[in-house]
Parts: C-alpha cells; sequence; structure tokens
C-alpha cells in the first residue's frame, strides 16, 4: 500500500484524476458549455451541473454517463446554442468515457457484477 501511495500522488499532480473521479478539465468543460442552462435553481430539466464535484458514487455515476452519453450522440448542447470546439468535444468525451470504464471495471471487480441474488424456491 505504501508503494502505491506515491504513484497515486504523481498521477493526482500530473492531472489524472484519481480512480473513480472525473478529471478537473472534463468538469471545466461542463463549466464553459453547460452551466449557462444547467445550474442553480432554474436549471434547464432539473439538472444543476453545479453540484456535480467529478467524484463518481452511488447516484452521480448515472448522472455522468447519461452526459456522456447527451454530448456523444450531440444531443447537448442543443443544435441552437454555441457548439464546443471539435478538440474539447472529443478530449471531453474521451477522458470521460475512460473514467467511467474504469470506475466501472473497478466496481465489478471489487464487489461483483450481480451484488445480491434472492435464495428462495420462488
Amino acid at each position: 500500500m505504501i508503494r502505491t501511495l506515491p504513484i497515486a500522488m504523481l498521477l493526482f499532480l500530473n492531472g489524472v484524476a484519481p480512480a473513480g473521479a472525473i478529471p478537473k478539465t472534463d468538469v471545466g468543460f461542463l463549466k464553459s458549455n453547460c452551466f449557462d442552462c444547467h445550474s442553480g435553481k432554474e436549471a434547464e430539466a432539473g439538472l444543476d451541473l453545479s453540484t456535480l464535484d467529478g467524484e463518481l458514487s452511488g447516484d452521480v455515476f448515472d448522472t455522468w454517463v447519461s452526459i456522456h452519453d447527451r454530448v456523444a450522440k450531440g444531443e447537448m448542447p442543443p443544435k441552437d446554442s454555441q457548439q464546443p470546439k471539435p478538440a474539447d468535444k472529443t478530449a471531453f468525451l474521451s477522458s470521460t468515457s475512460q473514467q467511467l470504464t474504469g470506475h466501472q471495471r473497478h466496481e465489478f471487480q471489487t464487489l461483483g457484477r450481480v451484488r445480491a441474488r434472492r435464495l428462495t424456491n420462488l
């Protein structure tokens, strides 16, 4: 455990997000492209992105998957609003996809893919 701590610290200091977290650059992508409509009490569709800090725990994971999918399909940002640079969008999708996949893979390895089964004769 002691050997992995310095490696994790080096990755974090070099801008690589720790396992289970979305990089700050991806949160920055949301700030510059999505916060106009999706922040505060009157956020569109009730999705307040300003509350997301990059952690991937619980229901937040599903929210990040939804964000990734909507951006990948071109549904967000809407066609009538300013579009992000293609390079920024590609970097966001790649980085977020890697973090989401890595987090899910880690969850499956530690908790198992199927977490509980009901053992009855019914």
